[in-house]
């Protein structure tokens, strides 16, 4: 199952839900690797407007996606990130791991 998303261009952008745990880490993965594969995709933009958990497993998720997408010199995004959400990505450094909008 994939996640909503859509595709500009070299850009993708991809919602994850609203309660983003492991239940859901794996169709995120599948959803980003099938982005990477299926149109040259330059940035991905993982928009976090809705979403108001997460668990560590999402964070493992980012990093992998992360290392994926620069094997084909791709950049990694974070948007809209909120909340909680935005608290545990500052304790968790990721503001200094990706760009952060």
């Amino acid at each position: 199952m994939y996640m909503e998303h859509k595709v500009e261009k070299d850009v993708a952008t991809i919602w994850p839900p609203a309660h983003f745990n492991i239940s859901a880490h794996r169709s995120f993965r599948e959803s980003c690797k099938m982005l990477m594969e299926q149109v040259e995709v330059g940035v991905l933009i993982v928009d976090f407007r809705n979403v108001d958990y997460i668990d560590s497993s999402v964070l493992g998720s980012l990093i992998y996606i992360k290392e994926l997408f620069e094997k084909k010199d791709g950049v990694i995004k974070i948007a809209n990130a909120q909340g909680t959400v935005k608290e545990i990505f500052k304790i968790a450094a990721f503001n200094e791991i990706f760009e952060m909008t």
